[in-house]
């Protein structure tokens, strides 16, 4: 073991591997300011809005796709994408039951002042354009060694995103004799850790071995399964909300991959 983290050690000095294991730091640093930004945009405005405009992630992956990554796709790929984005934007669509109390909330915040729900929405477009590049990317760094083992590519994508944690971290957090880096953690924030952990190995492999857009499918099938499973749970009838946007991903689906 000891021979093996030496020679890693020594291939990172030497000049091309410094070089790359460098370029992770901008995957990381952008997925770095668009986790931070979530936060931002929830208190600026609402969940559903935010999940909403969350979908031109999609868009924005078509289009960077083809700029970092050369891929040409079809005007009926492209068309497909646009779909996908809507049938998963129906999904989020509030229900019926709830939806009057989450907009009074809305409309009382714009009385409040409109710039909250502006900047809000701004940036979660932005929010949406950072997400898709640092997966492009991400991906043009998975790719460009095939050889060279996942796991270790991860490690040093991870690398990076720790020392930006905790650079932050002690930015903001001037007292740390009094409060350590785990406090308020619980049994559900260690779980949603784990989770978020085996979500982004998933996602390693889906953008090495796949590509982006079958991350932005598969990531639209499984806002689908959680919908479901949550009517299911409750006992509820599927409203008309995800039938319309399962039609809509699953049409999506096979006009993309006929016109691959």
């Amino acid at each position: 073991a000891q021979q093996c983290l030496s020679g890693k050690i020594a291939a990172i000095l030497h000049e091309d591997s410094l070089s790359e294991f460098f370029a992770y730091c901008i995957p990381s640093f952008i997925y770095f300011i668009n986790n931070n930004c979530i936060f931002f945009i929830l208190q600026a405005g609402d969940p559903t809005t935010f999940q909403l405009l969350a979908q031109m992630k999609t868009i924005f992956t078509g289009l960077l796709f083809r700029i970092f990554l050369k891929r040409r796709l079809s005007a009926v790929q492209y068309l497909a994408l646009l779909t996908l984005a809507c049938g998963t934007a129906c999904s989020q669509l509030p229900s019926g039951n709830g939806g009057g109390s989450k907009w009074h909330k809305s409309a009382a915040a714009m009385h409040a002042g409109m710039a909250a729900p502006l900047i809000g929405g701004l940036l979660s477009v932005f929010s949406s354009l950072l997400s898709a590049l640092g997966g492009i990317y991400n991906e043009k760094l998975l790719k460009g060694r095939p050889s060279t083992s996942i796991h270790w590519q991860n490690i040093q994508l991870y690398l990076f995103g720790v020392l930006f944690g905790w650079f932050a971290f002690f930015v903001k957090n001037t007292d740390h004799s009094s409060k350590g880096i785990f406090t308020g953690f619980n049994s559900a924030a260690y779980a949603m850790i784990m989770s978020q952990t085996m979500l982004g190995l998933s996602v390693s492999f889906v953008l090495k071995y796949i590509d982006n857009i079958a991350k932005c499918f598969v990531a639209a099938v499984s806002m689908l399964c959680v919908a479901l499973l949550h009517t299911s749970m409750h006992g509820e009838t599927i409203p008309i909300r995800l039938i319309v946007s399962i039609v809509l991903i699953f049409f999506a689906l096979e006009q993309y991959n006929n016109n691959a």
